[in-house]
């Protein structure tokens, strides 16, 4: 989910538009796969189910299996749940189907030689991911970009080619002499043919710098929840809307999302203190934004920058009027 998350804003600060403009298909294809649908900056699916095991062929996992396979196995086979567990995420998918190995480049490599089943993984690993791009595309009604990331994503340009493979009628139309000479790049790189209808991107990632940006966010908001309370208690504001974010490695802006706004108001009489504090940390849609002063970091200034530009686009002129230990209040 974080990877999906960078690589949506990472595709509007390319585009240079409103992430809540766009209609994103993104594919993290790498020891881990899945495809996300993200339409206009929130995501309506995605191929993962309970656990990552679920959705695409992966490098040792299944993906999705008939049910009634693990009760033949077990049934017939007598395997016991750790055997099925070990099976299905540890000796499926691209290694179980070639047989030889989990690496997209050493089937790419039997494949080219001839090996039938290193051809026959390859395939269907492809065949999957162009099938859940069409889906999402329908489940959207549209794209505007489609972007590729992870290990395999990166830098199988085989894979990112057959995944594309049949889409223009999609408008998805891969410039093939800028995929297969991709090489090493620098945050991202653009494939799509110059009059593509829709942008296809490869973006590198970085889970160890996600995972410290989400820690970061959520240590930030709890700092911010705090100020905002003693803003409430000493009267300085009633209600108000609170804005939190920490711009993701690698972009100079982030955008507002709705799971960024939490509603923080003056606790009611009887209201108890968790149910203060769950309120206050339940989204709200962005069209009742302007119901209330909205309330943001003041460092780094880009994301003021940001949130008054939003506010000026939905017909606001915002000013910042109030500024308590590095929060600030816009109000109307």
């Amino acid at each position: 989910g974080t990877s999906h998350r960078y690589v949506s804003m990472k595709a509007a600060e390319v585009l240079q538009r409103p992430l809540g403009e766009l209609e994103i298909v993104s594919c993290h294809l790498g020891i881990g796969a899945s495809l996300c649908a993200i339409d206009h900056g929130r995501s309506i699916d995605t191929t993962m189910g309970m656990t990552p095991t679920d959705g695409l062929i992966m490098p040792s996992r299944s993906g999705s299996i008939d049910p009634a396979v693990m009760i033949h196995l077990m049934e017939h086979h007598g395997m016991s749940t750790e055997e099925l567990s070990r099976l299905i995420n540890s000796e499926s998918g691209l290694k179980g189907i070639s047989g030889i190995s989990s690496d997209i480049h050493d089937i790419e490599t039997a494949a080219n030689e001839g090996h039938h089943r290193a051809l026959l993984a390859h395939k269907a690993f492809c065949y999957q991911v162009r099938k859940n791009i069409g889906a999402y595309v329908a489940a959207m009604g549209g794209i505007d970009v489609l972007a590729f990331t992870g290990d395999v994503g990166e830098t199988s340009a085989t894979v990112r080619s057959l995944a594309c493979q049949g889409l223009s009628y999609m408008g998805i139309k891969l410039d093939e002499e800028k995929n297969r000479n991709l090489g090493q790049f620098e945050g991202y790189a653009v494939i799509s043919a110059d009059d593509s209808p829709v942008t296809i991107l490869v973006i590198t990632n970085d889970d160890e710098r996600l995972v410290a940006w989400e820690t970061l966010r959520a240590i930030e908001r709890n700092a911010l929840s705090v100020a905002m309370r003693e803003s409430l208690t000493t009267g300085l504001l009633d209600i108000a809307l609170l804005y939190n974010t920490t711009p993701a490695p690698g972009i100079e802006t982030t955008a507002l999302l709705e799971e960024d706004l939490f509603l923080v108001q003056r606790r009611a009489p009887g209201q108890s203190e968790a149910e203060a504090d769950a309120l206050a940390r339940t989204p709200l849609p962005l069209d009742e934004l302007p119901r209330f002063p909205l309330v943001i970091p003041t460092r780094p200034n880009s994301i003021r920058m940001l949130v008054e530009s939003e506010l000026a686009a939905r017909g606001k002129r915002p000013q910042i009027s109030l500024e308590i230990d590095g929060v600030a209040a816009i109000l109307d």
